[in-house]
């Protein structure tokens, strides 16, 4: 069955198209993510955690009855699933979890990659009940890192750059008018970019 698989090719090797693994699932495959060395995959029943140079032997994490993934984030050091059940998992790449937190401004199911992005020490989440504002969080405690960003227009999109210290930490945003602006993460000063446009 086609939706209990996923292909794995190495596209770096000359021979790729001929040479590829297949990963089979005993269940139907939901969705599935790949970075910083790793691949996610998330089926009806359960999470396998792959190392891209091991796939045969994954970290499995069985999921609850009723679990819904949204989103799937990966960082360097863990990745969050977005779920209906337990809002925000922190989980290691070893499989275990580092943290989970849910909050009034972060309904899960209204959560999607452009409204909620990580770091290794930083998670920021567009509020979902007042869009005009952005909230960061320690992923390891679940605890507020700063002030949340406030703006006058609601917030389409967020992205955290991948600085090596959280000291300068930064996020950069559009806006409604399809404006992109970008501020400090612990000291808030918006700076306005340029105007996006769309072809």
């Amino acid at each position: 069955n086609e939706r209990n698989q996923i292909l794995v090719q190495n596209i770096l090797s000359p021979d790729f198209q001929s040479v590829y693994e297949t990963l089979e699932f005993t269940e139907s495959v939901i969705t599935f993510s790949i970075n910083h060395d790793h691949l996610i995959v998330i089926t009806t029943k359960q999470c396998y955690i792959y190392h891209i140079e091991s796939v045969t032997t994954p970290q499995i994490i069985p999921l609850k009855a009723g679990t819904v993934v949204y989103v799937i984030l990966q960082t360097p050091s863990f990745f969050i699933l977005v779920n209906n059940l337990s809002g925000l998992h922190v989980i290691g790449y070893e499989g275990r979890t580092v943290c989970q937190f849910k909050s009034a401004s972060m309904a899960p199911k209204l959560l999607n990659t452009q409204t909620i992005c990580a770091t290794n020490d930083s998670l920021a989440v567009v509020d979902v009940v007042n869009p005009k504002c952005v909230h960061f969080y320690d992923p390891y405690t679940s605890r507020s890192l700063s002030d949340s960003v406030q703006h006058s227009s609601n917030i389409e999109e967020i992205a955290l750059n991948v600085a090596i210290t959280s000291n300068i930490r930064k996020i950069a945003f559009i806006d409604s008018n399809k404006a992109l602006f970008i501020t400090k993460v612990h000291s808030p000063s918006i700076f306005k970019l340029k105007t996006v446009s769309y072809s």
